[in-house]
């Protein structure tokens, strides 16, 4: 077999999984290269006090993106399930209830967000025009999100990965604009100016989406009927909203504890937060990387459980792109943390050698969120309550044990160690399957056709 062929036969396995990898992982790269340079350069120009605040802002906003992500996962289940079965009506159908249901989510949580502003910013320490810009963010890219779950269980990967670019770069591109050039720079703008380019950038990219959407809308729109779906959405958005609060409530209790430190305990705890929100979002990078392969993963795996195959190729794939992503950059950042810190964010921020175990957890969390995706996507629950019941537990350790930032990543660590080992013991056949009997029935074949 000649290179080329070898190489072409490798992307077109498990139903293309390894070149829509390819393409999502590419795209994925860019796009956050551009987010990543939009956190590093509002660190180095709002300073660790008022990034602080921004950080805890962004907890707030990704909490509720994980939340909002749930609707997503659905559509992209029944639209995966109604591409595979030819049915165009009951997805335009769908495109359409979406839409209606996306808007009304965003509203709802915009008005819940502005109703809890005035107390939610005197707990946090944030100005209360903040809170609401925040929550209007929110709104807006739910309606973004809705687009991208559409074009996502529609399976255009590449036109995904193309507008996640083009958000990533309008967002960096607003924020250089409302924070650099003169007119608005006399107006301070500051935390408000990071996020109403969020805002802008999710309006601008939604507006463009539209156009690869109008087409499947224009077939004869099907009655979805009954799709019982009411379980399953309960249980999913208790899933989302519980990742959700385990991947960002350490920012929000951080902003709430650590100025409360006695003096002698901590110097310049603002400080301190800003410190730590630099080291969330350097770490997280390492979590974020296992969303992109989901993307990927969990509509193909709902279109093979529909059509009653067996998606444990696929699964193991995963597994493997996960830890062939996640893991050296979490070793990276364990092994030179203060030398990415200064390279990113500058000599200022001091972060140390939490950075490499927040990685760590995070990287542990990557590989749980994946076997953890699975199950979402075969409708298999059994391990939500353990979900629920780490996330109080890192709520209830960092509540006890917040005397540092070294002491809240252990917490984290302990936390997320304990969900993978737990989720571990739920994915063990599946496992077994996708590595070791898979592997056994290959050296059978293989030594078996060397004896023909």
């Amino acid at each position: 077999m000649r290179p080329i062929d070898y190489v072409k036969w490798r992307l077109n396995k498990n139903h293309r999984m390894l070149g829509n990898v390819l393409i999502i992982f590419v795209m994925t790269l860019v796009a956050n290269l551009f987010s990543s340079v939009f956190f590093f350069y509002l660190g180095r120009r709002l300073g660790p006090e008022q990034y602080g605040e921004f950080g805890s802002l962004m907890a707030l906003f990704f909490s509720f993106y994980f939340i909002t992500t749930v609707v997503g996962v659905i559509i992209i289940r029944y639209i995966s399930y109604f591409q595979a079965k030819s049915q165009q009506g009951k997805i335009a159908a769908l495109i359409v209830a979406s839409k209606r249901r996306w808007f009304t989510v965003g509203g709802i949580l915009f008005l819940l967000i502005a109703v809890f502003s005035y107390p939610l910013s005197l707990f946090l320490g944030l100005g209360f025009w903040d809170v609401i810009l925040a929550g209007l963010t929110i709104w807006a890219f739910s309606l973004f999100m809705n687009n991208m779950s559409i074009i996502n269980g529609l399976q255009k990967f590449k036109v995904l990965g193309w507008y996640k670019v083009l958000d990533s770069l309008f967002t960096l591109i607003m924020a250089v604009i409302l924070l650099e050039l003169l007119f608005f720079k006399r107006l301070g703008l500051g935390v408000e100016g990071a996020l109403l380019s969020i805002f802008l950038s999710a309006l601008i990219v939604f507006f463009l989406s539209e156009r690869t959407i109008r087409p499947y809308l224009n077939a004869q729109k099907v009655d979805l009927g009954g799709l019982h779906i009411k379980d399953y959405i309960i249980k999913s958005i208790i899933f989302s909203f519980s990742l959700g609060l385990m991947v960002n409530v350490d920012v929000f209790m951080v902003k709430y504890l650590f100025p409360r430190l006695p003096a002698v305990m901590m110097a310049n705890p603002e400080a301190q937060v800003g410190f730590y929100a630099a080291a969330s979002v350097i770490a997280k990078s390492v979590f974020f990387i296992s969303l992109g392969i989901v993307t990927v993963f969990f509509p193909k795996v709902a279109e093979l459980h529909a059509n009653g195959k067996n998606p444990i190729a696929l699964f193991r794939s995963s597994i493997k792109y996960v830890l062939l992503s996640s893991v050296p950059l979490a070793i990276l950042f364990l092994l030179i943390p203060n030398f990415v810190s200064h390279v990113l964010y500058g000599p200022i921020y001091q972060l140390g050698s939490f950075l490499g175990l927040y990685s760590i957890s995070m990287a542990l969390l990557a590989v749980t969120n994946i076997m953890l995706s699975y199950h979402l996507a075969m409708k298999d629950f059994r391990s939500l309550p353990y979900m629920v019941g780490t996330t109080l537990l890192v709520i209830l350790l960092i509540s006890i044990f917040h005397s540092s930032s070294l002491v809240v990543v252990i917490d984290i660590l302990v936390s997320t160690l304990l969900l993978f080992l737990i989720t571990l013991y739920f994915t063990k056949d599946e496992l077994r399957e996708a590595f070791w009997e898979d592997r056994l029935f290959r050296r059978k074949t293989s030594w078996w056709a060397l004896r023909r």
